[in-house]
């Protein structure tokens, strides 16, 4: 069964409206995710993800003749032959000559993105299983090395043991007619539209954090977690008969956001989103949904200081507790 992560427009919606309309209507603004306990200050840097790529690389076997579109890898670990194969999935036929004299993932993704965009590229799937590759998945854009970096520092500033958050999750900039009406993508996939490029970066952090959310609630080992009873009955959700609103909460109870009446799924986004990037003003105007992201989402983890974060920061040093297999 198909399910909807309703990524319809959040920051295209917030572009459009006027600063009246905007007000309230998301769960988290510029300056609280400048100013968010344990924020990820820059992305890491190239010299910094090459050194992690090394360190993972030499707890693991490595193996050579693996072919990846015509390419014979030698000396490389399985998942980085796993992470290129979806990379170049769709790769076209006629970028096969500039790859083709390669012998090694990091020749590959600097013949065809350069070295800093392929390799943080080639990190993002390695590490958390989000491929970014157009090349991955048909009639999507290039992300930028800039945007990319905005992808890297939400994704940092998750704890550790939310690492991967799959195997092979596309993680795509679509650029789309402004004629049309944007659809909603399936679960397996996470798409920014063109309002996305435009803001700020911090939006982008917020934004990308929101569908990550999205994420946490479907690989949540209660399975969709955002439709469980207990999260239902935090927003009084209920099914509607209404076609284009087909969720309905009760009165009287606490949202974030005016985005998270929406839906429930929504409403746990947006509520993931201001515990991580808002968590002081969420604990004081949802205190039951601010527990609940606590204890069943963030694992005792709280965003109100430096305190407890740190020890779950996402390091270039070290592994998360899921992260990897030593050999």
């Amino acid at each position: 069964m198909t399910r909807s992560l309703a990524l319809l427009a959040l920051v295209s919606s917030f572009l459009t409206q006027t600063a009246a309309q905007a007000q309230n209507f998301y769960a988290v603004y510029d300056p609280e995710v400048t100013a968010a306990a344990c924020k990820t200050a820059q992305a890491p840097s190239l010299s910094e993800i090459k050194g992690y790529l090394d360190l993972r690389a030499t707890q693991q076997d490595r193996t050579s003749g693996e072919i990846v579109k015509g390419v014979t890898l030698q000396n490389e670990t399985a998942e980085t032959i796993d992470a290129l194969h979806w990379m170049l999935r769709y790769l076209p036929e006629n970028f096969l000559s500039s790859i083709r004299a390669c012998d090694s993932a990091s020749c590959v993704t600097n013949a065809l993105w350069g070295d800093e965009l392929g390799t943080k590229m080639l990190y993002l799937m390695i590490r958390f299983g989000l491929n970014a590759s157009e090349y991955g998945i048909r009639s999507v854009s290039r992300f930028s090395v800039d945007q990319v970096n905005s992808l890297l520092q939400a994704v940092h500033d998750l704890p550790n043991f939310m690492l991967p958050f799959g195997r092979n999750i596309p993680f795509n900039l679509l650029h789309y007619d402004p004629r049309f009406r944007f659809q909603a993508v399936s679960n397996a996939t996470i798409t920014f539209f063109n309002g996305w490029e435009n803001a700020t970066t911090e939006m982008k952090q917020y934004a990308t954090m929101h569908e990550l959310s999205h994420r946490m609630a479907y690989r949540s080992t209660s399975y969709y977690l955002d439709l469980q009873k207990d999260w239902l009955a935090l927003g009084d959700w209920s099914r509607s008969k209404d076609v284009k609103n087909p969720w309905q909460h009760g009165p009287g109870k606490c949202f974030i956001s005016g985005y998270s009446e929406q839906a429930p799924d929504e409403d746990f986004a947006e509520t993931a989103s201001a515990y991580r990037y808002a968590a002081k003003r969420l604990k004081q105007t949802c205190p039951d949904k601010y527990e609940y992201m606590k204890e069943k989402v963030f694992q005792g983890v709280e965003y109100l200081d430096n305190t407890s974060c740190e020890s779950v920061r996402i390091r270039m040093d070290a592994f998360g507790p899921n992260e990897i297999r030593s050999k």
